[in-house]
């Protein structure tokens, strides 16, 4: 496919699972390491509401909980992202198929049929 500027255009692809795998990794770790600093401070000062505070494990259930409901969005948005991609796909297709005729009737080299 040439875009106006002459350069092939390449679709672009979602990350590859290591890489988002990292970025969650690191995520999980500032998550824990804020819990953490939110207890030693809890901790030093005395719970403040004179009821007991939050076990770690109570804490940790909680990040949990976040951190699934995070990747569930996240795998919503993937999932969404492929049918885009697959529409997008098949009407590349389409047009592939199409005769030229047929082509200008469907928008021509661009979305909105103007020139470069």
């Amino acid at each position: 496919m040439m875009s106006c500027s002459g350069r092939t255009g390449r679709a672009t692809t979602a990350p590859a699972w290591s890489g988002w795998h990292r970025a969650s990794a690191h995520n999980s770790k500032l998550l824990l390491q804020h819990a953490n600093e939110q207890e030693q401070s809890s901790a030093a000062t005395g719970s403040g509401g004179g009821g007991p505070s939050p076990s770690i494990l109570d804490r940790l259930k909680d990040l949990g909980s976040r951190a699934q409901n995070w990747l569930e969005e996240q795998k919503a948005k993937a999932a969404a992202a492929e049918a885009h991609r697959q529409e997008l796909k098949q009407g590349l297709d389409d047009m592939l198929k199409a005769s030229p005729e047929e082509q200008a009737k469907r928008g021509g080299r661009h979305r909105g049929g103007g020139e470069c």
